[in-house]
C-alpha cells in the first residue's frame, strides 16, 4: 500500500476543514495509507484551533503553523520540507474545490510512471475579466518564458517523493511551486479537471495576489522584460535620429511647412523618453529585489508550533 500526504495550505478556513477531513477519510480511509498535513498560513480566525481539536479524533492529521501569512507559495514549500518517506505527495486547497475523487486517476498515473501529474481546469468559475487575465498571462508567458505551462492549471498536483527531493534541494527563496516542479523536466502528465464552487468563505487569492504571483512567476522564468527594455531603448534612440533629421531638412530646406513647433516636438519626446525611462528602472528593480532576497538570507517561512 502506497504512502503518500495530501498537503494542504490553508488561510482563514474555519468552515471547510471539518468538511475536508471528513471527505477525505471518506474516500481513501480503506483505500490507502495517507496522511493530511495542513499549513495555516497565518489565518487570524478559528482554523488552528479546529485543526488541533481533530488531531485528536483523527491520527492521519498533523499541522504546521506559520508565525505570518508567508503566501501560499511559501506555504507549500514548508510542507515540502517537513514531509519524509512518502512516495509522492499531493498538494490540494482546503476548500474542497478542488475534486477529491480525481486523486485516484492521478494515482494511477503516477503508477505509469509519471513523476508530476498537473491538473486544469475545464468550467469557469470566476469572473470574465479574471478569466481573460488568466488567458493573456499564460499566452505571454508560453511565448517569453524559459518554461511551457498548460493554460488554467490549478494547485492540485501530484508530484513523486523524487520531485519532492529535487524542489527541495533548489536554494531559491520565494520559490514559484507550479512551475519550478515543472522546469525540473521530469515525465510527467495534464488531467483535465472541473472546478467546484467554494461553499463557504472566500478566495483569498485576489486581484492583487495573483497580480504579484503573475509577476514573479514570469520574472523566474524569464529575462525578456530586460530584452524589452534594450529593444525598446533602441526602436526609441532610432525614431528620435529619423525625426530630427526630418525636422532638420523641414527647417533648412522646406522652411517649416510641416508648420511643426520645435519646442513642443522637444516636449514631447522628452515625456515619452522619461516614461520610458521609469518603466525601465522599474523592470531593473523586480529583477534587483529577487537577487537581494535570494542574498540576505531571510527565511521564506517561520514556523510558530507543530502538531
Amino acid at each position: 500500500m502506497y504512502n503518500f500526504t495530501i498537503l494542504t495550505p490553508c488561510l482563514n478556513e474555519e468552515k471547510n476543514i471539518e468538511k475536508f477531513i471528513k471527505k477525505t477519510q471518506l474516500l481513501f480511509k480503506n483505500k490507502y495509507n495517507f496522511k493530511i498535513l495542513f499549513i495555516d498560513d497565518g489565518s487570524t480566525d478559528n482554523t488552528w484551533n479546529i485543526i488541533e481539536n481533530f488531531k485528536n479524533d483523527f491520527s492521519f492529521i498533523s499541522a504546521i503553523k506559520l508565525s505570518k501569512n508567508f503566501g501560499k507559495e511559501n506555504a507549500i514549500s514548508c510542507g515540502l520540507n517537513n514531509i519524509k518517506d512518502e512516495d509522492f505527495i499531493i498538494t490540494c486547497d482546503a476548500d474542497l474545490q478542488h475534486p477529491l475523487e480525481k486523486i485516484e486517476t492521478m494515482i494511477e498515473l503516477w503508477r505509469n510512471g509519471n513523476k508530476i501529474i498537473n491538473t486544469y481546469r475545464i468550467n469557469q468559475v470566476e469572473k470574465n475579466f479574471r478569466e481573460i487575465s488568466s488567458k493573456l498571462f499564460y499566452f505571454i508567458f508560453k511565448k517569453f518564458s524559459d518554461l511551457s505551462i498548460v493554460a488554467k492549471s490549478t494547485d492540485f498536483i501530484l508530484i513523486d517523493k523524487e520531485i519532492v527531493k529535487k524542489f527541495n534541494e533548489i536554494p531559491e527563496v520565494n520559490k514559484q511551486f507550479r512551475t519550478l516542479i515543472n522546469w525540473l523536466g521530469f515525465k510527467k502528465t495534464n488531467i483535465p479537471i472541473e472546478i467546484g464552487t467554494r461553499v463557504d468563505g472566500k478566495s483569498k487569492y485576489n486581484l492583487n495576489n495573483l497580480f504579484k504571483l503573475a509577476v514573479n512567476n514570469f520574472t523566474s522564468f524569464s529575462i525578456f522584460p530586460l530584452k524589452f527594455i534594450g529593444y525598446l531603448g533602441l526602436i526609441m534612440t532610432t525614431l528620435s535620429i529619423i525625426t530630427n533629421i526630418i525636422i532638420l531638412f523641414d527647417k533648412i530646406l522646406l522652411q517649416n511647412s510641416l508648420n511643426i513647433s520645435l519646442q513642443s516636438l522637444l516636449i514631447t519626446i522628452q515625456i515619452l523618453l522619461t516614461g520610458l525611462t521609469l518603466s525601465s528602472i522599474g523592470f531593473l528593480g523586480v529583477y534587483i529585489s529577487k537577487i537581494l532576497n535570494n542574498t540576505n538570507n531571510r527565511p521564506s517561512y517561520i514556523i510558530e508550533k507543530k502538531i
